[in-house]
């Protein structure tokens, strides 16, 4: 799958804190007066993310507590959703500004 059904996916309170916190920082001028829509705008329009090597995924299959999760990415903005049952939930946002953790 490289693109998303959008109706199923459910954002985190995390996700969409974090989204918000790293969208201000970058944009400190702009008004963000509903993270959660302005997120859903970004991905709906991501394509999935392999550029992960192994070795990251691994670090970060041990740091998540052996979560499985796929990666999505649009316009520097990755997101990062767990599969659960027919939903998928959006985990948090991070943004190549701030350098993707890895």
């Amino acid at each position: 799958m490289d693109f998303l059904d959008i109706d199923k996916v459910r954002f985190t309170d995390h996700a969409i804190r974090r989204f918000e916190e790293r969208y201000r920082s970058i944009y400190p001028k702009d008004k963000l007066n509903h993270p959660e829509r302005t997120a859903r705008k970004f991905l709906a329009r991501a394509k999935e993310d392999n550029t992960l090597d192994s070795v990251a995924r691994v670090k970060r299959l041990i740091n998540n507590g052996f979560v499985e999760v796929r990666y999505f990415l649009s316009d520097g903005w990755r997101f990062v959703i767990k599969e659960e049952g027919t939903n998928l939930i959006v985990l948090t946002v991070e943004n190549k500004r701030e350098s993707f953790s890895r």
